[in-house]
């Protein structure tokens, strides 16, 4: 039997309760809903909070850090160079440079043209310095202007807060303590290009935008030696990018100090020798025992001071034109004939070769006859009975002729390569030049064409396809006078590392021994030792009471000059005239230097060159020499021509 449904007693009761727990479902799970999502919201909170300061801290506090303290290099003053008494040739000073901090820079294209008139520069200029760092990252700064004076730093310091982004830094640059002083071996600096930089190795990555390096001579060869290591500064600055404090942190330390092999006085004499004469061409002197330069002198000099802070355009393109090169290190890499100083060469390979001994003796009429040609002497009179002792001592053309003949190109080639001609030296000289000692292989390979046999009677007396450079003549001089020792030529005595006090030293080295009878080498040196002390010598007027000198001249044609024939030398164009030469050692008993100068249009060597080379001879030995009259300069060494003296003129 169904329960009769029980009804409650205040329906209306019951039912207001039943709507209010409906609601509080709702308003839970609302609440729940709420508080779920404040959890969540926090939690991201947290999350981020914990991501920025420990999953990234770091790297967040660099960034900080950098926008409100920049890291700076520090430029290093590069090493001294000095002679060998340690006489300071190339030193240091600071230059001040302007450059722009592109992350600091509001607007640089207002910037740009109010620094241009305050800089002395075009605004294109100053765009071009622009783009050629738009590839550096942007915390590099753009390198605006080299060495401004002071009046330039005192107005930009002056007007710092108008000029966001601008700085100031200091920068060693080089001071010539003796102007171009050996210019073409020192050489020069330049701001590092973005081909240089993209060649650099890992190791040589502490270069950067606007830095400067070695762009020629021992700057460039030496630079890693050269180059210091770079310091560090720290600069704080506000939040519009201006400076507000410098912390240095690490102070730089300068390159090695290079002490050379070449005396610095003998040099700049023989520089401002050349240089009064407006002379071109090139004097070398060595120590024949060690292989040391005592000097290397180029002319037309250098002019060192124009690629302080960067050459101009105007002035690099008047170097071009210029017709006497004095871009060129004409002790290394001009090549030219070498005239009579070449038939030693002759010589010794007729003796080596066993085609003629010191009593071989010709007829010198004037002239030789080979084939259906006739080859002339320079003098055209003729030297009578010559043998090989006079032969050298005057200079016979004819007598030479002879030898060439029976010896051929391709022996005088071997023993001229053996004596240092037509080969590398391997000296410390950028972009030195062989020249050119010609053989029958070469003649073939160079120019498709076989040998004339007479066209070796030129070679034997230093013409026709020969050419060599003063470096060249100077070695294969002072071969001969130790008995065939050929030293490699050096620059640099020691390098001295001055923070550790390191030095590291470069001894003698031996390129060859030249295994022949010092007999032969002898019979020369006495033809030699005739030509300044002989009463018939081409050089006589090189002579120096007290020191004996063995010597040659040499008188190298530059072109034919047979359609100036019989026009006075003095009306013959500069340009066509023939090149001088004279080379020698001293003492002849017991040598110690060898000397050669080459005087480019200089016409004969005996009265051009040789001069020159007395007054070196002088300076060198001026311990061991009585006084000479008017003996307080070098020009004043120079002895006044002589009337009737023998002049070589091949």
């Amino acid at each position: 039997m169904k329960k009769p449904e029980r009804k409650p007693l205040f329906p209306k009761l019951a039912e207001i309760i039943d709507r209010n727990e409906e609601t509080v479902d709702h308003l839970r799970r609302r609440t729940l809903k709420f508080g779920l999502g404040i959890i969540f919201f926090f939690a991201l909170i947290i999350y981020r909070l914990y991501d920025l300061q420990i999953g990234h801290g770091e790297e967040f506090a660099r960034k900080a850090f950098s926008n409100r303290v920049r890291l700076r290099k520090l430029a290093a003053p590069r090493g001294q160079i000095l002679d060998r008494n340690g006489e300071e040739i190339v030193t240091n000073r600071p230059s001040f440079n302007v450059v722009l901090m592109r992350e600091d820079a509001v607007d640089p294209e207002t910037l740009v043209k109010d620094l241009a008139p305050v800089l002395h520069e075009e605004v294109s200029e100053i765009w071009e310095r622009f783009r050629e760092a738009a590839d550096a990252p942007q915390h590099m700064p753009v390198l605006l202007k080299q060495d401004i004076d002071w009046r330039t730093l005192a107005y930009i310091e002056s007007h710092n807060k108008q000029l966001p982004g601008v700085e100031i830094q200091v920068q060693p640059v080089r001071v010539y303590a003796y102007g171009n002083l050996m210019s073409h071996l020192i050489g020069y600096l330049g701001i590092i290009n973005k081909e240089e930089l993209a060649q650099l190795s890992e190791e040589e990555r502490r270069f950067a935008s606007g830095d400067l390096i070695g762009k020629r001579g021992l700057e460039r060869l030496r630079e890693k030696d050269l180059r210091g290591e770079k310091g560090e500064a720290q600069t704080v600055v506000d939040s519009h990018g201006f400076v507000q404090r410098r912390d240095k942190i690490k102070e730089p330390f300068p390159g090695k100090d290079i002490y050379l092999t070449l005396d610095a006085h003998i040099q700049r004499m023989v520089e401002d020798m050349m240089k009064a004469g407006d002379m071109s061409g090139a004097a070398v002197a060595m120590e024949v025992n060690t292989g040391r330069i005592l000097l290397s002198v180029s002319s037309p000099e250098l002019p060192l001071d124009q690629f302080v802070g960067g050459i101009s355009k105007a002035n690099w393109q008047a170097l071009q034109d210029n017709p006497k090169h004095p871009q060129m290190n004409k002790v290394a890499q001009g090549t030219y004939p070498p005239g009579s100083t070449y038939k030693m060469i002759t010589a010794l390979a007729g003796l080596a070769s066993g085609m003629i001994t010191k009593d071989t003796t010709i007829h010198c009429p004037g002239y030789y006859r080979f084939g259906n040609r006739t080859y002339r002497c320079w003098k055209h009179s003729g030297h009578g009975i010559v043998d090989l002792r006079r032969a050298v001592a005057e200079s016979c053309d004819t007598y030479f002729y002879m030898v060439g003949q029976k010896v051929g190109v391709d022996r005088l080639a071997e023993f001229a390569n053996k004596m240092g001609l037509g080969i590398l030296s391997g000296i410390e000289m950028e972009n030195e030049k062989a020249g050119t000692i010609p053989s029958k292989a070469w003649k073939l390979r160079t120019r498709k064409e076989k040998w004339h046999d007479g066209e070796t009677l030129s070679v034997a007396i230093g013409q026709g396809y020969n050419t060599v450079t003063p470096l060249q003549i100077c070695l294969m001089t002072a071969t001969l006078a130790t008995d065939g020792v050929r030293m490699k030529p050096m620059l640099i005595d020691k390098i001295v590392d001055i923070r550790t006090g390191q030095v590291r030293n470069f001894p003698p080295q031996v390129a060859e021994r030249i295994p022949l009878n010092s007999d032969y080498m002898q019979m020369i040196r006495q033809g030699m030792m005739d030509v300044v002390q002989g009463p018939r010598g081409t050089a006589r007027k090189v002579a120096i009471k007290g020191l004996n000198i063995a010597g040659k001249t040499g008188t190298a044609q530059a072109v034919n000059m047979s359609k100036y024939k019989g026009i006075a030398e003095k009306n013959i164009p500069y340009k066509y005239r023939d090149h001088a030469w004279f080379t020698c050692y001293a003492p002849a008993e017991k040598p110690e230097i060898a000397v050669t100068v080459m005087i480019e249009h200089g016409l004969h060597g005996g009265s051009a060159a040789g001069p020159i080379a007395r007054a070196i001879l002088r300076a060198y030995f001026k311990d061991r020499l009585p006084p000479e009259k008017g003996d307080k300069t070098a020009m004043e060494t120079m002895p006044p021509p002589e009337d009737g003296a023998p002049v070589e003129g091949d």
